[in-house]
């Protein structure tokens, strides 16, 4: 049996932000009733485009057919008409300082499913400072509430329980089943101007969740079922102690992304959950966050792939999260490693003679990225 494993994180979403000071006097708002009054409320217009994108500079994907997450539904997705997301700012000490307010959405791409850019316009306070920070968080299940300026921090925000999402089994995802995401960037020395527009550059998210895949290639042995043996019921939408966008963006596909995990206490559960079968022999499940290690040392009630073939149904071959051959010289084979969020674990499966020796080997790789830059209002 010979097992390929692709360990790589999967592309980050791309928040492209702008900001245009529009004169006050001139500012008009619908109040529903189809009048059109002057709006006097000390704001700021903001643009907001999301685009799938990489920074320049980054490495290049290592050849090799692989998706670039466009090719499923919803992988990319935001819930941006029902309220999904949110996009607030921080001064440079991480203290909230106020709330972006949308007001209209348009999605650039012909296919909302697989459109990679989209057009966001709403409201900020005008007072903002010309440093600080922008935090955009979409899909999660509720979002912060009672936001004190000057007092509520980012950190606040990322481990409340709000911030908590309760998992069960996903193998595919739909409009009910999205991943949570989250994404921080640093803009300085910001002049806001009347009718100028900002560009403030692009906010990387990461998602909260890991995919594990398993692939049988072609040969006499048939896959019949996949399972992960423990896994967490409970996650965190945002990773802890990302304060900065250097903090998992690093321009290393080695580094990338954030290479901490942020797991809620007591989120352990001790059993197994199926993959699904997404196609003839490709298996899928999206899981929050696990942890493997300790130091870098393999701790108890790891988790393991469950492998059985349609061939001997009776027994089940086990697959660790671990390096089965050394990726570089300062990671030795064996190493364990924990599942990490928005990574894909990819296992690649051929099933030779049933008393060959095993012959497993990891390789980690991204997802591949495209670079995006619309022009606003376009």
């Amino acid at each position: 049996m010979t097992f390929f494993g692709k360990h790589r994180p999967l592309v980050a979403f791309a928040v492209w932000l702008l900001v245009a000071m529009l004169a006050l006097s001139s500012c008009i708002m619908d109040d529903g009733s189809g009048d059109v009054a002057p709006d006097t409320d000390a704001r700021v217009q903001v643009g907001l485009h999301i685009s799938l994108g990489t920074p320049a500079g980054a490495a290049k994907v290592p050849a090799g057919n692989y998706d670039d997450a466009t090719a499923t539904a919803y992988e990319n997705f935001i819930d941006i008409e029902n309220g999904g997301y949110r996009v607030l700012f921080f001064d440079m000490d991480n203290r909230y300082l106020a709330t972006f307010e949308p007001q209209k959405f348009t999605a650039l791409g012909s296919d909302r499913l697989t459109s990679k850019t989209y057009e966001v316009t709403g409201k900020v306070d005008a007072d903002m400072p010309s440093n600080f920070k922008v935090v955009v968080l979409a899909n999660w299940p509720s979002y912060p509430q009672n936001l004190v300026r000057g007092v509520t921090t980012v950190a606040d925000i990322c481990s409340a329980d709000n911030a908590r999402f309760s998992y069960h089994s996903i193998y595919q995802l739909s409009p009910s089943e999205l991943i949570p995401m989250y994404g921080i960037k640093e803009c300085k020395n910001v002049t806001l101007r009347d009718k100028i527009i900002v560009p403030l550059g692009t906010v990387h998210l990461l998602r909260a969740m890991a995919k594990v895949e398993v692939l049988g290639t072609e040969g006499p042995w048939t896959i019949e079922e996949v399972k992960l043996h423990n896994y967490n019921g409970f996650g965190y939408c945002a990773p802890a102690d990302v304060f900065n966008e250097a903090d998992y963006v690093r321009y290393d596909y080695a580094l990338d992304f954030n290479t901490n995990i942020h797991i809620p206490t007591g989120a352990f559960m001790q059993s197994a959950l199926s993959l699904g079968e997404v196609a003839s022999g490709h298996f899928v499940i999206y899981v929050p966050e696990y942890q493997n290690t300790l130091n870098g040392i393999g701790i108890g009630n790891k988790a393991t792939l469950g492998i059985r073939f349609k061939e001997r149904t009776d027994k089940e071959y086990a697959v660790d999260f671990k390096y089965y051959q050394s990726p570089s010289a300062d990671v030795a084979q064996g190493t364990p490693f924990d599942i990490r969020r928005n990574y894909d674990y990819r296992f690649v499966v051929n099933k030779l003679e049933e008393e060959a020796e095993l012959n497993l080997n990891v390789d980690v790789l991204p997802y591949n990225q495209y670079d995006l830059y619309p022009e606003f209002g376009q």
